[in-house]
C-alpha cells in the first residue's frame, strides 16, 4: 500500500471513529423512549363486591374465572381491609396512600364538594405522582374527585362512568396511544360493576337460569359479577395482543363489600361484609404466587405499593407499604378503618362523623364504638363476628386500643 492510500484509511478510520463517538454522544444526550421498559400499571376496582362472591373464593354458583386465575397466579391477601366501607372515602384512599381521617373525604355526601375537593388537591395523589415521573395514566369508571385532571390523570372519563358498563374501547384507545409513544401508564379502571342497577346483559342471566334456590335479585347480582370478570378477561386480552401483557402488573381490590350470608352489617358498617376485600398483585416472572389466608392488609398500600413498582419512591405522609416487601408486611403491627357517618359536616374535624374505629391484628378485630363500647372478635375462626370476646380478653382489648389510639392521633397529612 503507497503512502497515499495508507494517508486514506488513516482518515477514513478516524472519520469513522468520530461518527461512532458523536452517536454515543447524541445517545447520551437524549435516551432512547423506546428503550423505557418501566412496566405499566392496571388497577381494577370492583364496586359493592363483598369478599366471597368468586369462585376461588368458594361460592357455590358465582363463576369467575379470569379474577380466578389472577388470585391463583398472583400474590393474593385474602384478608385485604378497606379503610371505609363507602366508595367515596375507600377510593381517596387508593388515590392517596392516606387514611380517612387523613385525607378528610369521610362521605359521599357531597359528591364534588369544594372544601374536601380543595383537602384533596394538597395530598399525595398518585396519577400526578405518576405524571411527574413520566407515566400516562387514564381514569375510568367511579372516582369522586370531579375532572380525571384533579388527581393528575392525563386522560380520563371525567365522572361518566361508562366504561365497562357500556363501552372498553376508551382505555384500548389510551394503551395504544401509550405504547405507539413508547410511554408507560397507569390505568384505574373502576366501573360501576357489580354495584345496581343490576342491569347484565342476558348472556350472563342465562348462565344462572338454572339455579332454583336463589331469588332473581341474588341472581341478578351473580350475573353482574360474572359481567365484570369478562370485562376484566377483556381488558388482559387486549394487553396480550398489544404485546404488553409481561410488562403490565395488574392488581385488583373492591371499594367495599354489601354484606354476606349469615353475617353482621354490610355496605357502610364496620364488619366483615362491608370493609373486607381481597387484595391481589398479579405479574408473571415477577411477582411470585402465594395465597395469604391469615394476614391482614390495607387498602392504603395500594399506592405505595404500585409506585414502588414502578421505581418511585412513595411520598413520606403515605401511611401504608409496598406488599411486595415481604419484611414490611412482616413488621406492621395493624392495619386499621373507620366508620363514619352519613352527613359531611366538618371536613377539618373527622372526629366529629366518626361512629367506630377498627383494628386488625394477626386474627383478632377490634371495634371501638362512639359511645365507648367494644367488640373483639377471632375472624379466623368466627368470620361470621357471631362470638364478641371483648368482655373475656380485656388485656387484647387494652392493647389493641392503645395501637387504634397511636393510629389515630398520627396525621402524617393534614391539609
Amino acid at each position: 500500500m503507497n503512502a497515499e492510500a495508507k494517508t486514506e484509511a488513516v482518515v477514513s478510520r478516524a472519520v469513522l471513529a468520530l461518527v461512532v463517538i458523536l452517536a454515543l454522544v447524541a445517545m447520551l444526550r437524549e435516551p432512547c423512549r423506546g428503550e423505557d421498559k418501566r412496566p405499566n400499571v392496571v388497577l381494577i376496582i370492583s364496586d359493592d363486591h363483598s369478599y366471597p362472591e368468586y369462585g376461588w373464593m368458594g361460592h357455590p354458583h358465582i363463576k369467575t374465572p379470569v379474577i380466578d386465575k389472577l388470585a391463583t397466579e398472583g400474590l393474593t391477601f385474602q384478608r385485604g381491609y378497606v379503610t371505609n366501607s363507602v366508595c367515596g372515602p375507600s377510593l381517596t384512599t387508593m388515590l392517596t396512600g392516606l387514611y380517612v381521617h387523613q385525607h378528610r373525604r369521610t362521605t359521599n355526601h357531597g359528591g364534588v364538594d369544594k372544601t374536601m375537593l380543595g383537602l384533596f388537591m394538597k395530598c399525595p395523589r398518585m396519577p400526578a405522582i405518576h405524571g411527574e415521573a413520566g407515566y400516562v395514566s387514564y381514569q375510568g369508571g367511579k372516582f369522586w374527585q370531579g375532572r380525571s385532571a384533579n388527581a393528575g390523570f392525563t386522560e380520563g372519563e371525567n365522572g361518566a362512568r361508562k366504561v365497562g358498563r357500556e363501552t372498553m374501547q376508551p382505555i384500548y384507545d389510551f394503551i395504544d396511544r401509550a405504547q405507539e409513544q413508547q410511554e408507560p401508564f397507569f390505568v384505574w379502571y373502576a366501573p360501576y360493576i357489580p354495584h345496581s342497577p343490576h342491569t347484565p346483559p342476558q348472556k350472563h342471566l342465562d348462565a344462572y337460569s338454572h339455579i332454583t334456590d336463589a331469588e332473581p335479585k341474588h341472581l341478578a347480582k351473580y350475573a353482574m359479577i360474572s359481567w365484570l370478570d369478562e370485562t376484566c378477561g377483556q381488558l388482559l386480552d387486549h394487553l396480550q395482543r398489544r404485546g404488553l401483557r409481561e410488562n403490565t402488573l395488574i392488581m385488583y381490590i373492591v371499594d367495599n363489600g354489601v354484606g354476606v350470608k349469615g353475617g353482621r352489617g354490610g355496605k357502610s358498617k364496620a364488619y366483615e361484609g362491608g370493609v373486607r376485600t381481597p387484595v391481589i398483585i398479579h405479574w408473571p416472572d415477577h411477582v411470585r404466587p402465594k395465597m395469604d389466608e391469615t394476614t391482614p392488609v390495607s387498602a392504603v398500600d395500594v399506592a405505595p405499593t404500585i409506585l414502588s413498582v414502578c421505581g418511585i419512591e412513595p411520598p413520606a405522609e403515605m401511611a401504608g407499604i409496598n406488599l411486595l416487601d415481604a419484611d414490611a408486611v412482616a413488621r406492621r403491627e395493624a392495619v386499621f378503618s373507620a366508620e363514619f357517618g352519613g352527613l359531611k359536616r366538618d371536613p377539618h374535624d373527622p372526629a366529629m362523623n366518626c361512629l367506630s374505629r377498627t383494628c386488625f391484628r394477626n386474627e383478632w378485630k377490634l371495634i371501638l364504638r362512639r359511645d365507648g363500647s367494644a367488640e373483639l372478635y377471632d375472624v379466623l375462626a368466627d368470620v361470621l363476628e357471631k362470638n364478641n370476646l371483648a368482655a373475656t380478653r380485656p388485656d387484647l382489648v387494652a392493647q389493641m386500643t392503645r395501637l387504634t389510639n397511636k393510629w389515630w392521633s398520627v396525621e402524617k397529612n393534614t391539609p
